[in-house]
């Protein structure tokens, strides 16, 4: 029984060293555990106080950008209310300007049949001042025509009355040697012709406008060569007269010798 005792005694103080070895390591484990907890809570602390002082920095930051955020967000309301404005404007321009371009559109085509029809009045007109010139052409030469006709006349007229006066003052002379008694009897006398009056004389009447409708259809050469020989039938016709005269003048003459 005491062997008993002993053996249980034995075991028990065996069993008190194991759990007193246990003791030990987990005192020692204990330590290690409590040593680096501390170690732990302090870096924990320290982290924490930077997270916290990040925190603090990251709420001003938020809060400074929130206030940006808020004034960002009025600057855009305001600008999309003014580019609205803007955009507003900027139609209603658009608008009065297409309105104008498609006046000013209507316009230039309205200007360029106006254009057209003045350029084809201008032609009208050319063509028309054209015919003209040439109507003004012919009449101006018609008139040339005319004045030199009319000058031919007035030198017709001047050389008529030129033979008129010399016509006359020949039956002066004439009739002043007649009614001294110097002539013969009419059968011993040379035949006298007769003397022709001025009124026998042709006279020179103004054309007719259908006379100048005639001469204007000639040419001028021709009118003037009709002129100049009417002009030389009566001066031929008034040297005869002359040459007749002086030779009965100069019979009378030899008879009274």
């Amino acid at each position: 029984m005491d062997a008993h005792a002993n053996l249980g005694a034995e075991e028990a103080l065996a069993k008190i060293q194991t759990l007193q070895q246990q003791l030990e390591k987990q005192s020692t484990a204990f330590d290690e555990f409590q040593s680096e907890s501390r170690e732990l809570e302090q870096e924990l602390d320290r982290e924490i106080s930077a997270k916290d002082e990040e925190i603090t920095r990251l709420r001003t930051r938020l809060a400074t950008v929130t206030a940006d955020n808020e004034e960002w967000k009025d600057k855009y309301r305001r600008s999309v209310e003014e580019s609205n404005t803007a955009q507003t404007s900027l139609q209603r321009e658009v608008d009065f300007l297409r309105s104008n371009f498609e006046k000013f559109k209507a316009r230039a085509r309205t200007l360029e049949q106006d254009n057209d029809d003045l350029e084809r009045h201008q032609r009208i007109a050319d063509t028309s001042m054209q015919d003209l010139e040439g109507r003004y052409g012919k009449v101006l030469e018609r008139n040339a025509v005319l004045e030199s006709e009319l000058e031919m006349k007035a030198e017709m007229e001047v050389e008529m009355q030129r033979l008129k006066d010399e016509l006359r003052d020949v039956r002066d002379e004439l009739s002043i040697r007649t009614s001294k008694g110097r002539i013969k009897k009419q059968s011993s006398t040379p035949e006298v012709p007769p003397i022709p009056s001025t009124e026998s004389l042709p006279k020179q009447t103004p054309p007719s406008p259908r006379f100048h409708a005639r001469r204007l259809s000639r040419s001028s050469s021709t009118g003037a060569r009709s002129t100049r020989s009417q002009s030389s039938v009566l001066s031929d016709m008034m040297q005869k007269v002359k040459e007749s005269l002086t030779m009965t003048l100069d019979s009378d003459g030899d008879a009274d010798a």
